[in-house]
């Protein structure tokens, strides 16, 4: 029954992609394949649930089974990508169609996990789904193809090397990119030596086959090698082999949020099980928590066995009580939990918190435990992706609708969100009034408002209005002085200014008005004249601020100092 099923999807798929395998049309083909994909997804779980679990092929596709196949892949480190992708389909494309763009996006977002779909059922089952699937438009800039073709031999040469060749240490892991060799995946990783004092700045970038977590510090296996491309010789690294390294400093630091001093260290039998438990299986830690009963006594017999005493694992128990009755600081945990980041465990820290289940944690984590999809930690702002993948998006329909407008004015410019663009939404005044009531109490200003068809963050329309007031109020009168100044200083300056047009502008441009706006297209001179002014005002430091959007500059003259006059040159 499962099996007709998942081949009529599947099947649907994959004529799609033969019917509208174009580049230009790739975001049409992306809301089609969208609109059936967590049919897909399900349906695969379903099968493998019923095949792996209950020995057949004979079950019932209703919601209940389905429920029960995607608990099972919880359980299964193997399949940890697959529930993860159904988790974002929830969110992102399960009810309703999105627009093309965002449709195109999420496809190239998923096309990972699709892959290694495709790659599991066939090992697994012997069956051929997705069968066209690399026919999918991914790549529609060809430019860096002959780049990764390159990186990806020369890692595939690297694959059986002995990993005694390489240098091991432990690294922070910021970014990982999947990308696409002739239908296998490889990853670009980017990541840092595992300190707090380390900077962007010291970040490198290897290569590698292994899909590798972000979520705690890593022990990374890197060679260097070089590549061949255009007639040069580029240096690369590729990873050989990698291995969970948490920090103790890291699991000690949690468990202070109990209260306790665990001190533990990298030769403890519970430590070297645990690392080897999470490379192993791929899980995070709240993966664990989150395990059933029979399965999260397993791990913790595994982890423990040998032992002398269940150090961490007992702090672990302490927050899986807390999280199963969804008590006040479970989010907080959860994500602290999937993370375990020293720099950001050591922000959240305070006394026993009353608000928050009694841990050590501050004050400020309360608004992130109430709404974690909208609100930040202390010191820290998490991604979409994580919060996804370690707290339950179910029930907070009305944080992930907040952060749309949120995105829709800070990202795409749109301060007023007309409802009539709201997709997938209708019960959009329940949600605001939901999301407005559980607003931390000093966090009115943030409220949605929806007023004339049209939602809004009350925070950020007062901003804009303030900024507009404050731009009409200097825009209505200039700084005495200004023209006699500027002419004075070119008379008297080495400096060169490189054309007429330039030396008229500097002139008059604070002569009527204490804002200015520069505008024009790429290499017309924009970032000299900026040079320019900044010239003249090399002895006035912090007397103009200058904002850039996109390629309009607005200059601000007197902002930080309202009643500062100009005058004449010689007098400086």
């Amino acid at each position: 029954m499962i099996l007709s099923d998942n081949e009529n999807k599947n099947k649907y798929i994959c004529d799609s992609i033969e019917t509208v395998a174009a580049a230009e049309y790739r975001g049409f083909l992306s809301q089609v394949i969208l609109a059936r994909l967590r049919d897909f997804v399900e349906h695969s779980m379903l099968k493998i649930f019923a095949i792996d679990k209950l020995r057949t092929t004979d079950i019932d596709n209703t919601w209940e089974n389905i429920k029960k196949a995607v608990e099972y892949a919880k359980t299964r480190g193997d399949l940890k990508y697959l529930r993860r992708f159904h988790d974002f389909l929830q969110i992102s494309a399960s009810h309703y169609t999105l627009e093309q763009e965002s449709s195109e996006r999420l496809m190239l977002k998923y096309y990972e996990f699709l892959l290694r779909m495709k790659d599991y059922i066939k090992v697994k089952f012997s069956l051929n789904v997705l069968g066209n699937i690399d026919k999918f438009p991914l790549n529609t800039d060809t430019t860096l193809n002959e780049y990764y073709s390159k990186i990806a031999e020369k890692v595939d040469l690297c694959r059986h090397a002995d990993p005694k060749f390489g240098i091991a240490d432990a690294y922070y892991v910021h970014k990982v990119k999947p990308f696409f060799v002739n239908h296998q995946i490889y990853y670009e990783v980017t990541f840092t030596m595992a300190s707090e004092k380390a900077s962007k700045f010291d970040r490198a970038i290897a290569f590698t086959v292994f899909d590798i977590p972000q979520y705690y510090a890593v022990r990374l296996n890197v060679i260097d090698d070089n590549i061949q491309i255009l007639g040069n010789t580029m240096p690369i690294f590729v990873i050989l082999s990698w291995e969970t390294s948490i920090r103790p400093c890291e699991i000690n630091n949690f468990a202070r949020i109990f209260g306790k001093n665990l001190s533990m260290q990298r030769h403890h039998s519970e430590y070297r099980n645990l690392m080897q438990y999470l490379t192993r299986t791929g899980f995070s830690l709240v993966d664990i928590i989150n395990l059933p009963d029979s399965y999260f006594q397993s791990a913790k017999s595994e982890i423990v066995s040998d032992a002398k005493a269940a150090r961490f694992f007992d702090i672990l128990e302490e927050c899986r009580v807390i999280i199963n009755k969804n008590a006040s600081g479970c989010n907080v945990l959860r994500y602290l939990l999937y993370c375990l980041n020293n720099g950001i465990i050591k922000k959240q820290k305070g006394y026993y918190n009353r608000k928050l289940s009694n841990l050590r944690l501050s004050y400020g984590c309360i608004p992130f435990d109430d709404m974690p999809f909208n609100s930040s930690l202390i010191g820290h702002n998490p991604r979409l992706f994580d919060l996804l993948d370690c707290i339950d998006a179910a029930e907070r329909r009305h944080e992930i609708f907040a952060r749309l407008i949120k995105n829709n004015t800070e990202v795409n410019g749109i301060l007023f969100t007309s409802v009539k663009d709201i997709i997938g939404y209708d019960d959009y005044t329940n949600l605001i009034s939901l999301y407005n009531n559980k607003l931390y109490y000093k966090h009115t200003r943030r409220r949605l408002i929806f007023d004339k068809g049209h939602i809004y963050i009350k925070e950020l329309k007062d901003d804009t209005n303030f900024i507009i007031d404050r731009l009409s109020d200097l825009a209505s009168r200039g700084i005495t002085n200004y023209s006699n100044s500027v002419t004075a200083w070119m008379n008297t300056t080495s400096h060169v200014i490189d054309c007429p047009e330039k030396k008229d502008a500097l002139i008059h441009m604070f002569e009527h008005s204490k804002v200015a706006l520069v505008y024009g297209s790429a290499g017309t001179g924009k970032s000299t004249f900026i040079n320019h002014i900044s010239y003249f005002f090399l002895t006035k430091a912090n007397c103009f601020c200058q904002i850039q959007i996109q390629r309009l500059i607005i200059f601000v003259i007197e902002w930080m100092f309202p009643d500062v006059i100009f005058p004449l040159l010689p007098n400086f």
